[in-house]
């Protein structure tokens, strides 16, 4: 297996309050683009952490809510990042019906594609949880 990319000291104090409390580990996708950041462009992906901390987990919007919209967002765009949002908004205490709710919202905006791949990362969180409560 191969070892975790080791994210820059700038960046830690985003990994355990944002990443890991959200979604229960540090997703592999934003562990490697961290883990490529320290230069040059430590300064902006600095930036950009501290506004998806702000958009993500400030108040004005509780966390399930958040995760909701990222989760549509994603599943809108066809982005594989979905499910770990749809992980982080059941985390939350999101219900499934909340998160299938969710996806018709996209898919009125976005079309069909949202709701087929919101639907695969749900199944797949379904299954993983089925699987965990055995």
């Amino acid at each position: 297996m191969a070892a975790s990319p080791k994210i820059p000291e700038a960046f830690r104090r985003f990994i355990q309050p944002f990443y890991v409390d959200a979604f229960g580990s540090m997703p592999p996708v934003p562990a490697e683009r961290l883990s490529l950041s320290d230069n040059p462009g430590r300064d902006f992906s600095v930036r950009m952490e501290e506004a998806r901390a702000k958009a993500l987990f400030d108040e004005g919007i509780d966390k399930k809510t958040a995760q909701l919209l990222a989760f549509a967002l994603l599943a809108g765009s066809g982005s594989p990042g979905g499910i770990w949002h749809a992980r982080a908004a059941r985390r939350y205490g999101a219900s499934f019906e909340e998160l299938y709710r969710t996806l018709e919202i996209a898919a009125f905006f976005k079309g069909v594609r949202a709701l087929n791949d919101g639907g695969r990362a749900l199944g797949e969180l379904w299954k993983e949880e089925q699987q965990g409560s055995s």
